[in-house]
């Protein structure tokens, strides 16, 4: 029997440009353009309202057209003598930029009790920048020496959204998960919050000096560092190269993020070995706080921010300055 399989989908520039309005339906809308696009070879196709389900285990016990209906929540069979229950359909949101359907059902031959197929079918797709994509999609069946966990795998959806969400390099948010979330917490809160501009000091010089991977291994300490300082509420994120990014939401006042900062700046504040030099990181940072009746954007907040960022680095860099709205 069919025990368990994986496959990519989506892939030939598949991409919704226009974003649904939830992460099930941009699912919903790739495997129904994928479906349309591979009639002769598609095992999985969701419309709107139907979901059209065959896979290779159905294939291989009911035969080559053993396809299962479900509308609404009723599912019918067509020239197929067998019973497919809809076990659960839901929504896995995992993050601002993945989105993941699970679809399960149990099959059974008709008139008969000693037979059923359970078939967990999982889709995620992820939005890099350029729109929706389908990233992957997994199949799998139920043996006897399977246990739920082992044929459901929840690891393999969590590591699609972490290489969706996360910079390969640091360990923390990219620039559109972060951006996103900020945008979201700006539009749907209110209070005062601030954003850090974090700017690594002569980076460019560590990457011509060591190598590439000399530079990021002094990435991944200060994005660390970065993380460690602000609390797990707040935001850290690279923007790219060089660039990190705090954001705090609902900030109390200006001594709890001071005392943030500080942290960051003793946290760095440590000799690295790279090829073995001694190398000591720093950094420039610019501050922007947005007291909530000013009603400021993400786009102007970063603007204040970078502008704040550039006087540390012109007041000699290793430093940090404020801009208050």
């Amino acid at each position: 029997m069919f025990a368990g399989g994986k496959g990519r989908a989506g892939e030939g520039g598949l991409t919704l440009k226009t974003k649904p309005a939830s992460g099930e339906a941009a699912v919903r809308q790739l495997l129904h353009e994928y479906g349309e696009r591979n009639r002769d070879g598609i095992l999985e196709l969701l419309t709107d309202d139907v979901i059209w389900i065959g896979t290779a285990a159905h294939e291989q016990i009911f035969g080559k057209h053993a396809v299962a209906r479900l509308l609404d929540d009723d599912l019918r069979t067509d020239a197929t003598p067998y019973d497919v229950e809809l076990t659960d359909v839901k929504e896995i949101a995992l993050g601002p930029v993945v989105a993941t359907l699970f679809v399960q059902t149990r099959a059974s031959l008709r008139g008969r009790t000693d037979f059923a197929l359970e078939c967990r079918n999982t889709y995620t797709c992820c939005d890099k920048g350029d729109g929706f994509r389908i990233c992957s999609w997994h199949c799998s069946t139920a043996t006897a020496l399977q246990n739920e966990d082992e044929y459901f795998p929840i690891s393999f959806a969590e590591n699609i959204m972490k290489k969706a969400t996360l910079d390969p390099v640091t360990r923390i948010m990219n620039r559109a998960s972060f951006e996103e979330s900020v945008q979201l917490y700006l539009k749907e809160r209110r209070g005062n919050y601030a954003l850090a501009l974090i700017d690594l000091d002569d980076f460019k010089g560590v990457n011509d000096r060591y190598g590439h991977h000399c530079g990021d291994k002094v990435l991944a300490f200060v994005a660390q560092r970065l993380k460690r300082a602000f609390a797990e509420t707040d935001l850290v994120a690279r923007l790219g190269g060089d660039e990190l990014v705090a954001f705090v939401p609902s900030l109390t006042g200006e001594e709890e993020l001071r005392a943030k900062i500080e942290a960051f700046f003793s946290g760095i504040s440590r000799a690295l070995t790279l090829d073995s030099q001694v190398y000591m990181p720093s950094a420039s940072v610019g501050v922007c706080i947005c007291r909530e009746k000013r009603g400021m954007s993400y786009e102007q907040c970063y603007k204040a921010a970078d502008a704040a960022m550039y006087q540390a680095k012109h007041s000699g860099k290793n430093a940090w300055r404020f801009k208050r709205f």
